[in-house]
């Protein structure tokens, strides 16, 4: 067994686990209001067919912020399809989603007033190369055998003394 090989495994399987299901990455920072909201396209690969995410958003007044995931966007930039919603009324809050690895997002501000938004995804696509390269590693590092110990160096001959003299060999 080569215990670097599996250590370095073991920690490519939790970075992997950790950029597939925490979301670190930003996204988007941006302002919305009603007449102008964010929407997005999710696209990567993920083993589970979601991405989680995070949106956080504020406001200096009290406002009424709409957060949405969906299916797709439609050629107009609409969210259709919708699969969850949510709504916060205040100067800021945070909502933790899920949305379908192809579908969509819309986040956007009811009535007057704006919110600085800023939006995180996890990274799955990485997220699952990095675990394959892992379980390659740690595989690797399991059967492989370790390296044997040099052997020992051969002592040369020495030549017989008779008396103190060296004596030629034969």
């Amino acid at each position: 067994m080569r215990t670097g090989l599996v250590v370095v495994g073991v920690v490519l399987l939790v970075l992997g686990a950790v950029l597939m299901l925490v979301p670190l990455v930003p996204q988007a920072s941006v302002t919305v209001t009603q007449s102008t909201p964010y929407v997005a396209n999710i696209t990567g690969f993920s083993i589970t067919g979601t991405v989680p995410g995070e949106v956080s958003w504020s406001s200096s007044d009290t406002t009424t912020f709409a957060f949405g995931t969906c299916a797709s966007l439609s050629a107009s930039d609409r969210c259709t399809g919708a699969n969850s919603s949510w709504v916060q009324n205040g100067t800021s809050g945070t909502i933790t989603f899920s949305v379908a690895t192809g579908g969509a997002i819309a986040a956007l501000v009811i009535g007057n007033g704006s919110a600085s938004v800023n939006i995180k995804l996890a990274e799955t696509t990485i997220g699952v190369v990095v675990i394959v390269i892992g379980v390659l590693l740690l595989l690797l590092g399991v059967v492989l055998k370790r390296k044997a110990a040099p052997a020992p160096p051969v002592p040369s001959p020495t030549p017989a003394t008779t008396n103190g003299l060296t004596t030629p060999p034969p």
